[in-house]
């Protein structure tokens, strides 16, 4: 299954484990395939640097670049698609989608509504044809939101 992750389920994932662990221990033991894309990498570069996550980051005793270096071992480095969605609220989601979009995913595994959100306003609009690897299908998921 090819899956791309969006950047609060990698942060969750390395700093607190539960089910976003799962996420990358699937990818790990190749039950999955991640995919990626340089803007995503610097986002979650900037999300794991905030002063508000120092704490768990000292506390997972790994330092950033260890983290970055582990997920780009992880999940394959891809170009996005260019989209356009100017009914995103949050700008970020377009590289999720567009990353989604050049992986041919499966699915995207978020914990962000708006991205949701956004993927179901894409198919109302009868734009699947354009992003039907997505399959737009939204669930709830022992708290990780995955949209296929």
């Amino acid at each position: 299954m090819r899956i791309v992750a969006d950047t609060n389920v990698i942060v969750s994932a390395f700093l607190w484990g539960g089910v976003p662990r799962q996420l990358l221990n699937a990818a790990e033991g190749r039950r999955i395939e991640l995919f990626t894309s340089r803007v995503l990498i610097a986002e979650l570069e900037d999300v794991l640097s905030r002063g508000k996550l120092a704490v768990q980051l000292s506390e997972s005793r790994f330092a950033l670049a260890y983290l970055l270096a582990r997920y780009t071992q992880l999940a394959t480095l891809i170009g996005p698609a260019e989209i356009t969605a100017p009914e995103l609220r949050d700008p970020d989601d377009a590289a999720v989608l567009g990353c989604a979009l050049a992986a041919q995913a499966d699915l995207i595994v978020s914990g962000d509504k708006h991205l949701r959100r956004a993927v179901f306003l894409w198919r109302r609009r009868g734009i699947e044809a354009n992003c039907h690897y997505l399959r737009c299908k939204t669930s709830l998921v022992a708290g990780v939101n995955l949209i296929a």
